[in-house]
Formats: C-alpha cells, sequence, structure tokens
C-alpha cells in the first residue's frame, strides 16, 4: 500500500535526518511528507508488513534499539500508536536519552502557528516549537 500524499510536505527537517516510528498510516504519511520537505528520512515499525511497505516505498529501515542507529538524527517522529509510559514505554522512547528531539506527529506541520493542518484524512491540532 503506498500512502498518496501529493497535497502536505514538511520542511521542517529539509537538510537533516529523522526517523519515523510507528508505519501506519499517519507514520507513513509523515514520513511521506518530511521526504518530500527535503528531509532525510528512516523509517521503523515493529510489524514486519509495515517495514516492507516502508521499504517498497523507497525509505531504509533503520531500528533505533540498534546501537549507531541515531547517529545523526535530528528528530525521532513517534506515531499516535507508539506507547510513551503506559502500559510500558516503547524501547525506541529511550532513544530520546540520546538527546533527540522527540515530536508526535501532532507536532510537525508548523510548530510556530498554532492553527490546524489537514492530516492524512483527519485534523490535528498543531502549534509546538520544540524543533526550534
Amino acid at each position: 500500500m503506498t500512502i498518496q500524499n501529493d497535497s502536505t510536505t514538511i520542511t521542517l527537517y529539509a537538510g537533516r535526518r529523522v526517523i519515523v516510528v510507528g508505519l501506519g498510516r499517519s507514520g507513513m504519511a509523515a514520513a511521506h511528507a518530511l521526504r518530500d520537505g527535503g528531509a532525510t528520512v528512516l523509517c521503523w515499525d515493529d510489524g514486519e508488513a509495515a517495514r516492507t511497505t516502508a521499504a517498497s516505498d523507497r525509505f531504509d529501515i533503520v531500528n533505533p534499539t540498534d546501537s549507531g542507529a541515531l547517529d545523526g538524527v535530528a528528530c525521532m517522529i513517534l506515531a499516535p500508536g507508539i506507547p510513551l509510559t503506559h502500559p510500558r514505554p516503547h524501547p525506541a522512547v529511550k532513544a530520546r536519552d540520546n538527546d533527540l528531539d522527540g515530536d508526535g506527529i501532532i507536532d510537525i506541520f508548523d510548530p510556530n502557528d498554532g492553527t490546524t493542518g489537514e492530516f492524512g484524512g483527519s485534523f490535528a491540532v498543531i502549534g509546538n516549537d520544540r524543533a526550534r
């Protein structure tokens, strides 16, 4: 399944490496929007089928828990289904100990204007300046 994402690009991380963790509909749409905006996007999902789909869309698959996997990565984007704390943190969440900017998908559209943006057929509240 290829996610068509013709109308949204995210330029916030242009020229930088980011990793998207969680490759369902939201995660893949974010990966495409980030890549279309000039970021080098790495992808990870615990499910092999999701990783295969991302690889077929020409994304590099990188397990964020592997040693050195996050070298040079500016930001980790966590899909909505990735648990931060409950029932226990996803192993990728521990990567934030490496001083990565850990954004959730709903924060990455425009960290300055505090409005809403269309994303993957739904609307997300944005307005976070952590990435600056």
